[in-house]
């Protein structure tokens, strides 16, 4: 089984110059799926909306998964009283003006579960209680405008955040969950992580929830060893998820930490971009020869 592969894209409001970038390098892998962070600081910024018309019209040959990312969400949007309410104001107004270009939604972009101390009595005024309820507002309010919700992204996967968020409703109007795999110690599976392989990480999600599962970041460096990249890629490629996102495509001119990217910033690509390249050509080759290589998990 192969999941559905798509790519980690960041296009800020405006930035023509990377989207001219992106596209030849999305035609040349033939990914159908994009993941795009949709910032609530950008809203009220002059003509966003003209803005993001022409950015989907030019990713249409893509399905788009928009992220709402909860960063900035207060300071951007300080009239509405309740905090809880922010991000479902958010996700409505965004899908008012732009939901016909998708059929999937992302609530939150990352979630660290150890950022929250989960007490074994769970009170409502705990933080916790209060960031599930943001995610829980907002998952049913994209629901009502139709659209499959995808939980944000587990930084850990951890079994007693599950549980907890699963106990207050959190899953009420989740579709799928999802996690990260980033790099750790140099490799996303190496020696002192939580997990050896995808396989590994796909037993113990589904060991916690019966929710599909999709790994909405996947990275490892893609500038040090290239025996070892290719080997992730590769493992990537055939990892036992019905999707999985690659992060980045394109490097940050000023990132911090080990490059992921499949791509310079100028939009050279890495030979983690060929590997890609020439693993999804196979795949393409055998569905066209009928064998249904898509994971059904």
């Amino acid at each position: 089984m192969r999941p559905q592969i798509g790519l980690c894209l960041d296009i800020g409001l405006h930035d023509r110059t990377t989207l001219d970038l992106a596209l030849p390098l999305l035609q040349q892998l033939r990914v159908e799926h994009v993941r795009l962070p949709i910032r609530a600081s950008d809203q009220h910024r002059p003509h966003a909306n003209v803005w993001y018309r022409r950015l989907f019209d030019a990713l249409s040959d893509c399905r788009i998964l928009p992220v709402f990312s909860c960063a900035g969400l207060d300071a951007a949007m300080p009239t509405i009283a309740e905090p809880r309410d922010r991000l479902a104001v958010f996700v409505d107004r965004f899908l008012s003006e732009h939901g016909q270009h998708f059929d999937t939604v992302q609530i939150g972009d990352e979630v660290d579960p150890t950022q929250f101390e989960i007490a074994a009595d769970i009170r409502r005024d705990d933080p916790f209680v209060a960031e599930v309820a943001r995610l829980h507002r907002a998952a049913a309010c994209a629901q009502r405008h139709n659209k499959r919700t995808v939980l944000a992204g587990l930084r850990r996967v951890c079994g007693r955040f599950l549980k907890a968020v699963t106990q207050v409703g959190g899953l009420e109007h989740i579709d799928v969950v999802a996690a990260h795999v980033q790099p750790h110690a140099g490799s996303p599976f190496a020696e002192g992580s939580a997990f050896v392989s995808f396989l590994h990480l796909k037993r113990h999600l589904a060991s916690l929830t019966d929710r599909p599962t999709w790994i909405t970041t996947a990275a490892c460096p893609t500038t040090e060893d290239p025996t070892a990249t290719a080997a992730f890629v590769e493992s990537a490629a055939t990892a036992p998820f019905q999707r999985l996102y690659w992060n980045p495509l394109l490097a940050q001119p000023a990132a911090a930490g080990p490059c992921t990217a499949l791509a310079t910033a100028a939009g050279s690509p890495r030979p983690a971009f060929h590997h890609l390249r020439q693993l999804l050509a196979e795949k393409q080759r055998l569905q066209e020869h009928g064998v249904d290589l898509v994971a059904g998990c």
